[in-house]
């Protein structure tokens, strides 16, 4: 099965923060805002930007999801992880394998989990789970990573952004989800 289009969401990699070679969906600043997206969440690399709600009623998008769908199981539609050990070391890639996020429109939650590898680090995960605000932002209140992101204004695409110091460095990454 082919991985969901995620055409709503963006995310915007800033300037400070080197362009690892596995990389290849975050775009400019420029890119986002010459595009006409809203920021919606952000952490120290990178940050989530959005097209933004219709005008008229477009706040009550997210709201109305309860309505058709109180739980989805979204699919993990782009992902990039690198391993940063150190200022004058080049980031090493991390496999991302398979991805897990579900929300639960009725109560405005969520739950996810990355299982991620490379040689440097082996074998390692990032969960989570919390509320979604009104605004569509995640707020992690269970976690064994910062993470940052929310949804689309229709609820049918989510990302975040994932950062979690290991012994062997700091592992950070971006995904997009959808249906």
């Amino acid at each position: 099965m082919a991985p969901p289009q995620v055409n709503q969401l963006a995310w915007v990699r800033y300037s400070w923060i080197n362009r690892p070679d596995s990389d290849t969906f975050s775009r400019s600043l420029e890119q986002a805002l010459a595009a006409g997206l809203e920021k919606v969440s952000s952490n120290s690399g990178y940050a989530l930007y959005r097209a933004p709600a219709a005008p008229v009623g477009g706040a009550a998008t997210l709201a109305s999801q309860n309505m058709t769908e109180p739980v989805v199981n979204f699919r993990l539609a782009e992902a990039t992880a690198h391993l940063w050990r150190g200022t004058f070391l080049p980031a090493e890639n991390v496999n991302v394998h398979k991805g897990a996020l579900t929300v639960d429109f009725a109560r405005s939650t969520f739950a996810t989990r990355l299982d991620v590898s490379n040689p440097s680090m082996g074998a390692d995960n990032i969960s989570a789970s919390g509320a979604v605000l009104p605004s569509g932002a995640l707020r992690a209140d269970v976690s064994n990573a910062a993470i940052a992101g929310g949804l689309s204004t229709d609820g049918r695409e989510a990302g975040y952004a994932f950062e979690k110091t290991l012994g062997s460095g700091v592992l950070r990454g971006i995904t997009l989800w959808g249906r």
